[in-house]
């Protein structure tokens, strides 16, 4: 993975070239696991631009992961408030986040502290 991930910073940003190279590296044939959306998120955060073609990569493997056992654990958590903090939040983001909000099945006070910093909600 860290030849993957530095590759695919080398340019520092992500376009279509490196979304096909995670494509392939990683969407394969396997489920991807915390580890493959941590990365995702390290990717996102570190890179100065992503192009649009990175987010049917990122939301569908942070949304399987998360509700996996429709809780959000603290390390997961972290990683939501790493690549949705201290930032405008573009219209797919914000609905990401929504839709996530309404599907996880318990909601910690940590948890509802990201979102309504995200979201403005309270559940």
């Amino acid at each position: 993975m860290a030849k993957l991930r530095t590759r695919v910073l080398s340019v520092n940003r992500i376009t279509k070239t490196e979304v096909d190279l995670l494509r392939s590296h990683l969407l394969g044939n396997q489920n991807l696991g915390f580890e493959d959306v941590r990365l995702l998120v390290d990717l996102a955060t570190q890179a100065d631009q992503v192009c649009p073609e990175f987010d049917p990569i990122l939301f569908p493997s942070l949304r399987s992961v998360m509700l996996e056992d429709g809780i959000i654990s603290p390390e997961e958590q972290v990683l939501l408030m790493q690549l949705f903090a201290d930032r405008p939040l573009r219209m797919c983001e914000l609905q990401f986040l929504a839709e996530l909000y309404d599907d996880v099945e318990t909601v910690t006070p940590a948890l509802k502290s990201v979102f309504a910093s995200s979201l403005g909600l309270t559940r």
